[in-house]
């Protein structure tokens, strides 16, 4: 076979091979990551605000292979201040829960929503993040249009803003939470059924925790 042939047969086996690859990172490509979006994009502390999510895991409340969305602040382990059961993956993985705005510093926080499948790993495409201004009470009055804000007591109107500590019960959550997962580690599973056990253990162990000190 002529040098001349060989070439032609050889970028003809390469134009082939490119086909399915190509195919699968367009299909990859094309599968939607879990996003969230607030009603407004900023409020003082103690205000309620509605989160949206879509593109989340489907769950319900009998359902143990993931587990609900958990909605935080700042933090992927900090203290969950809402949970919501996504809808089908018809439907798209929505969900719509209200959220009252936590004691936090004035400025950009973050807030995330997380959610673990049975192994206790991030289901694909979270967390989902979402920047959310907090406003110091003497704006509240300043706020632009569209922003929701909750005015403070006339008797604390002239206060200024002091740097939140995390509360006790805060700093226990953390604790447990990280007792929880140093305890029932995938680690210590030799076989994929244990992992699998050990994931459930540690989830219904984070999840006690949450209720006890969230």
């Amino acid at each position: 076979m002529h040098i001349a042939q060989k070439r032609v047969w050889t970028f003809a086996g390469m134009g082939v091979l490119a086909v399915p690859l190509t195919a699968a990172a367009i299909a990859y490509a094309c599968t939607s990551l879990a996003t969230v979006s607030l009603d407004k994009p900023a409020a003082v502390s103690g205000t309620t605000v509605t989160v949206s999510g879509k593109g989340f895991t489907p769950h319900d409340a009998g359902d143990t292979t993931t587990d609900a969305a958990k909605v935080r602040f700042d933090n992927l382990d900090g203290a969950v201040v809402a949970t919501a059961n996504p809808s089908s993956a018809s439907d798209g993985g929505k969900f719509t829960v209200q959220v009252q705005v936590p004691a936090l510093d004035a400025g950009d926080h973050v807030l995330v929503v997380t959610q673990n499948g049975s192994d206790g790993r991030p289901a694909y495409g979270t967390p989902a993040r979402q920047v959310f201004t907090v406003l110091a009470p003497a704006a509240a009055a300043a706020a632009p249009p569209g922003v929701t804000a909750v005015a403070p007591p006339l008797s604390q109107a002239m206060l200024v803003p002091t740097v939140t500590k995390p509360s006790g019960d805060s700093a226990k959550l953390t604790k447990a939470v990280a007792s929880c997962k140093k305890k029932f580690s995938a680690r210590k599973a030799k076989t994929r059924a244990g992992r699998k056990s050990m994931a459930r253990k540690r989830a219904t162990c984070i999840t006690s925790a949450e209720k006890k000190y969230a």
